[in-house]
């Protein structure tokens, strides 16, 4: 039964980290990317994804450290991007928008990379977090709490 056990915590593992996780982050490297090619018609495609790939990587390396801190950048970077159009002195091109979009038909290949870059980014990021987590939390023992001296407090007769 054990044997069983361990085998459903590996596919449970696998499913979530391998699977999962990788694919909620191409979900967000895809959304970022349309918002950016909306906001951006003179930039390449090329250039578009991998500002995408960078803000998801970020962040995803961010969760790893600090939660709190991957949470505010996620929320940080969509208002980044409206500050970016708000700004702009030129209103976005929505028929260059949709041809820079349109190209995405022939960059699968670089996608499909990128894609590749964000499982192995979650595999190693994983990886180094359970080494140190194992090295961390194996120097940790408890320890018990020193106990008050009654003998050094001070008094309220001095």
């Amino acid at each position: 039964m054990p044997a069983l056990r361990n085998l459903f915590s590996l596919i449970g593992y696998v499913v979530k980290f391998i699977v999962m996780f990788p694919a909620f982050a191409f979900v967000w490297f895809a959304t970022l990317t349309v918002m950016l090619a909306l906001l951006s018609a003179d930039r390449q495609l090329s250039d578009i994804l991998l500002i995408a790939l960078v803000a998801v990587c970020a962040v995803r390396v961010c969760a790893y450290y600090d939660e709190d801190l991957a949470r505010d950048l996620a929320k940080i970077l969509p208002f980044a991007v409206l500050s970016v159009f708000l700004v702009g002195t030129s209103s976005p091109d929505i028929p260059a928008s949709l041809e820079v979009l349109a190209q995405v038909s022939q960059g699968w290949a670089t996608i499909f990379y990128y894609w590749l870059f964000l499982v192995a980014l979650e595999l190693g990021l994983r990886f180094v977090f359970a080494i140190f987590k194992g090295i961390f939390s194996g120097n940790k023992r408890e320890q018990p709490a020193p106990e008050a001296d009654s003998t050094t407090a001070p008094t309220s007769d001095d």
